[in-house]
């Protein structure tokens, strides 16, 4: 279940990439949208059997890289390309953040 995790983590920031950076559509649009959603569940029937604490940290790590992908798209969509390697910067090492939680828990 932790790999399926990770390489559903993978696709979703890969199509994310490709979707704001590459090709800009609404066909790709909706699956950056669906693959966040199937990430989602994906996460949440991981943390399921977790006991602790450290359900709540994978949940908010996982909360925070869908939202920082969709800031990007949003900013990228409004030009706005001013500061977005932070962005993206923080979204790399909270994936890392998550990948290491995953492998761990």
């Amino acid at each position: 279940m932790t790999i399926l995790t990770t390489l559903l983590l993978l696709m979703y920031l890969t199509v994310s990439m490709f979707t704001i950076l590459f090709i800009r559509s609404k066909l790709f649009d909706a699956l950056r949208i669906v693959s966040g959603i199937v990430f989602l569940v994906m996460i949440i029937a991981f943390i399921l059997p977790v006991i602790g604490t450290d359900k709540y940290l994978i949940l908010s790590l996982a909360i925070a890289i869908i939202s920082s992908i969709e800031i990007t798209s949003f900013k990228q969509y409004k030009g706005d390309d001013k500061r977005l390697f932070l962005i993206h910067a923080f979204t790399v090492a909270m994936s890392l953040v998550l990948i290491i939680l995953l492998f761990t828990v």
